[in-house]
């Protein structure tokens, strides 16, 4: 920034250490996503820490930094993109295991359930909502019952069936998908109370033969036509009974954050009185999405990235 409070180019250092400066006459736009890699961060904003963001790791807040030694306000701060994180801990990127954005989680033949063997989500909802239920805080207990891992349990009939991550119908079960004989026996290997998961197959398979899960309302959402090719009990509803059973780990993760530095109808950051930072833009998840927590569909966090990112330059280019 100049003497005037302008934003006039950047500052960067190559991973050798050399410093590079290069001149912006018309400003300088942030565009390198959110902060999601960054653990001080997402313990500093997030209202939960994930484990597996499913995004490039380079994705560590720089902008934001940047942004907030210039002044700037910040909005959002305390969202992500919140994805039920499901992994194959044989995929890495760049030292990295990253989660996948998988199917099959919420598969007619399983439910998804937290340490108690408890269901404690509509498994079939969108994968920004679901992951919410979460970091739901029990205050008679005094803890977060379903910060997880929670587990995906089900059967044979699914295995055989859909894809679930990488894991093909007649594939064998790899090392990470932990299997048993018996409901017990599983519980036990994955460390879920026994019992309460016993009790909990028991009541979703009478649901399944009176079509209805009145607990949680599956089969009753257009969401799950994406998955289950309708929201309806007949596509949605299906026993946890062939064995052998199946559990798979399902972590808290995201898509990416959407908090960052506020922007205006232009692009361009603002300060905490509301005034344009002079010379500094922002677009995409490196600012504050303007639809706070709202995913409206897929693709959400695509399009205010083109409109914004074409509006910063557009009014760049003209200042």
């Amino acid at each position: 920034m100049d003497e005037d409070g302008q934003v006039v180019g950047i500052v960067a250092e190559t991973k050798d250490g050399e410093i590079l400066r290069f001149a912006a006459r018309k400003g300088v736009i942030l565009a390198s996503g959110g902060f999601e890699w960054n653990k001080q961060l997402v313990k500093a904003f997030l209202k939960a820490e994930f484990t597996h963001p499913v995004t490039p790791p380079g994705n560590e807040g720089d902008a934001l930094l940047m942004a907030m030694k210039a002044g700037a306000a910040l909005e959002n701060m305390s969202e992500a993109w919140w994805y039920p994180a499901m992994v194959d801990p044989t995929f890495e990127y760049e030292d990295n295991v990253m989660a996948q954005l998988g199917g099959g989680r919420n598969g007619p033949n399983s439910i998804i359930v937290n340490k108690y063997g408890r269901r404690f989500v509509h498994e079939g909802t969108t994968y920004n909502d679901m992951p919410r239920a979460f970091f739901n805080y029990d205050p008679v207990k005094v803890e977060f019952p379903n910060k997880g891992p929670n587990w995906m349990i089900f059967d044979q009939q699914l295995k055989d069936s859909e894809l679930i991550i990488t894991m093909a119908p007649g594939d064998p079960a790899p090392e990470w998908v932990d299997q048993a004989d018996t409901i017990r026996e599983l519980a036990e290997k994955i460390g879920v109370d026994p019992d309460g998961l016993e009790m909990e197959i028991q009541k979703w398979n009478e649901y399944c033969e009176q079509g209805e899960d009145p607990d949680f309302h599956r089969g009753t959402i257009q969401f799950e036509a994406l998955t289950n090719g309708g929201g309806s009990p007949e596509k949605n509803l299906g026993k946890i009974e062939k064995g052998p059973f199946y559990a798979l780990p399902i972590y808290l993760g995201a898509l990416g954050t959407n908090g960052g530095p506020k922007i205006n109808e232009n692009g361009q950051v603002v300060n905490f009185n509301g005034e344009p930072i002079k010379g500094l833009y922002a677009a995409g998840n490196a600012s504050g999405n303007p639809l706070g927590p709202i995913y409206p569909s897929a693709g959400g966090t695509i399009g205010p990235a083109m409109v914004f990112g074409f509006l910063a330059g557009q009014h760049a280019a003209n200042s």
